[in-house]
């Protein structure tokens, strides 16, 4: 009887490797939610809404405009600067109580509901 001489392949590890790294930053990056509870669309009852699309960026929309603004969140008051001359970049104070997003400033206190 013939001895069969198996051929052991050795199996190349870094392009597994490799694939399994990009699998879990591809898993990581579709599942990855902000913790910035203002992204989004939040309206107030006088119909402006302020959308906030990323961790540093938004807009405030009024039934006739629409303003591009950046803002920083620091403690519990977000300071929202208007890219454009003319609107009043503002500080303020906010909190969330249920759906709701309070802000409060010199200005008056405005309340909105996720959109």
């Amino acid at each position: 009887m013939k001895k069969v001489k198996r051929k052991i392949r050795k199996l190349n590890v870094k392009p597994i490797i490799a694939i399994i790294v990009i699998i879990i930053l591809l898993i990581v990056i579709i599942t990855h939610k902000s913790n910035n509870k203002f992204i989004g669309s939040w309206i107030s009852e006088g119909k402006t809404i302020y959308e906030f699309t990323t961790d540093k960026e938004g807009f405030m929309k009024t039934p006739i405009s629409k303003y591009k603004f950046k803002y920083e969140i620091k403690d519990n008051i977000i300071s929202i600067d208007f890219l454009e001359d003319g609107l009043i970049d503002t500080d303020y104070e906010y909190y969330f109580k249920d759906d709701k997003l309070i802000m409060k400033s010199d200005r008056g206190i405005f309340t909105f509901t996720k959109n």
